[in-house]
């Protein structure tokens, strides 16, 4: 999440057009994807069963997609070379919500929910 910060907020030299290319959006869908599900195998081996998968699960997708949303809007007020883009928040979350489906799909698969 360091990384997707540092990156998100990084100064660009040339403030670009916004524009709506596909594979931006696919990036920032990636991104969060990954974050979502790195974050649930994170939280289980850190905090072992203190917390069921589903609920770790729910955890991790509301914190990466408010995390995503909250990235947009620093980039609106508090960057002069950056703007957030409501289409890149979409991407942030919808990369969340698959996440968290793709790893519930995971655990499922695995035998270790019922």
């Amino acid at each position: 999440m360091g990384l997707v910060t540092f990156l998100s907020l990084l100064p660009l030299k040339e403030a670009p057009k916004i524009e709506f290319t596909l594979a931006d959006k696919l990036v920032h869908f990636t991104f969060y994807f990954i974050a979502c599900v790195l974050g649930v195998f994170f939280i289980r081996e850190k905090l072992k069963t203190k917390f069921s998968i589903k609920n770790t699960i729910i955890a991790m997708a509301i914190i990466t997609l408010l995390y995503g949303i909250l990235i947009e809007i620093l980039q609106h007020t508090m960057t002069v070379s950056r703007e957030g883009d409501v289409f890149d928040a979409i991407a942030n979350s919808l990369g969340s919500i698959m996440g968290s489906f793709f790893v519930y799909w995971l655990f499922k698969k695995s035998g270790y929910m019922n």
